[in-house]
């Protein structure tokens, strides 16, 4: 009987999870860890959203409800009604502030890459609109899981401490917005607890890692 009541109590939870490829590689993962719970998905990034974001595509919003991007554009989401929402990638990508450059910057070089809000106007005009209204419209709802730093071609040498950077001001950022920014456990990471194993890798030129990444990654998952 107390078994039951437990059941019925998490299945109540709602939990919105969005993002792009990401999300989609970690969905079997995601129903396996949270089997009791309400899921729902959003189409939030991905190709489609990326160029449509660049080209000023911005989401119709009426309250608490959202939605009308060409990925989906007849769903609309209501964020009041969820728990938590989950965020899976969402362009936070180290190789989108480099230019080119893999070297460590000057500190004040680096401050004015990772100025306040840059990871809502990216590099390439690119306005990552679902992180800046998402914490404005469901407060102390979102977790943000960023893009798995996986050790491909174009940012293969990169100084580490350049890495570091990225993470403190991503750190700053969510905090300054009252999200929960989630890391991948270091047992998923090399000794630099940066940089995914390379046997959770795809391959050198793929982002997204394999199906065990993400059954670990949730398996840990404790922010309910």
């Amino acid at each position: 009987m107390r078994g039951r009541n437990i059941r019925s109590f998490w299945e109540m939870k709602s939990i919105l999870f969005c993002g792009g490829s990401h999300l989609a590689t970690a969905k079997t993962s995601i129903e396996k860890r949270f089997e009791l719970f309400n899921l729902d998905y959003f189409v939030t990034a991905g190709t489609k959203n990326l160029k449509w974001f660049k080209n000023g595509g911005r989401y119709n919003i009426e309250g608490t409800i959202i939605g009308g991007s060409p990925e989906q554009a007849n769903i609309f989401k209501d964020l009041s009604k969820y728990d938590l929402i989950i965020f899976v990638g969402q362009f936070i990508q180290i190789s989108r502030f480099l230019g080119g450059n893999k070297q460590l910057l000057s500190k004040s070089i680096l401050k004015e890459i990772f100025k306040k809000d840059c990871f809502i106007n990216l590099p390439g005009n690119l306005y990552n609109q679902p992180l800046e209204i998402f914490p404005e419209i469901a407060p102390n709802k979102v977790i943000l899981i960023p893009d798995p730093l996986v050790k491909t071609l174009n940012i293969e040498g990169i100084d580490l401490d350049y890495v570091h950077y990225f993470y403190e001001q991503l750190h700053l950022f969510c905090e300054d917005r009252f999200i929960k920014l989630l890391m991948p456990n270091k047992c998923l990471l090399e000794d630099d607890l940066r940089f995914v194993k390379s046997t959770y890798m795809l391959s050198k030129d793929n982002i997204h890692c394999k199906k065990e990444y993400w059954d670990i990654f949730f398996q840990k998952f404790n922010h309910i």
